[in-house]
């Protein structure tokens, strides 16, 4: 086999490792399942195929995605939900594309960085474009009744 090093599956459905030359005794554990026996685990171990834990930046990242998208609901409804949302994935897109990678939202690439904040530029314009206008207190009221002018002859 002229592949190149790194875990393919068996036929049992398990993943092993090639080392390039040959199959070598490290089995990617089966997280939640029966394992049969396994070659004990040193460090100079390629390490496992699994899903990493879930870190501190995972729950702040999505933590804070959602606290500002309910900030913005609740201000403004379904348009403040979009805008506080498109400026936060927005920040974190162009992080992305500074850094290479925002690991906790499973942003690995610049490309996909370049996608996300796209897409957060398009979801703040809608957000923009369906919010409703609201009168500022400096702009003039207009009606449609004129208003009574005063009168030269009664000003001495």
């Amino acid at each position: 086999m002229n592949a190149s090093a790194g875990w393919y599956p068996t036929p049992e459905g398990r993943l092993r490792y090639w080392d390039g030359r040959h199959w070598t005794e490290h089995f990617a554990p089966t997280y939640g399942l029966q394992q049969t026996a396994r070659a004990p685990s040193s460090p100079s171990a390629p390490r496992p195929v699994g899903r990493a834990p879930r870190g501190v930046a995972w729950w702040f990242g999505w933590g804070g995605l959602l606290v500002l998208a309910l900030l913005g609901m609740a201000s403004s409804g379904v348009s403040g939900l979009f805008i506080l949302s498109g400026i936060y994935v927005l920040v974190v897109g162009v992080v992305a594309l500074f850094r290479g990678q925002v690991t906790w939202a499973r942003i690995r690439t610049r490309a996909a960085a370049g996608i996300v904040t796209g897409g957060a530029i398009v979801l703040t314009m809608v957000g923009g474009a369906t919010a409703t206008p609201t009168p500022s207190a400096s702009s003039p009221t207009t009606s449609d009744s004129p208003s009574p002018s005063p009168d030269r002859k009664s000003v001495v």
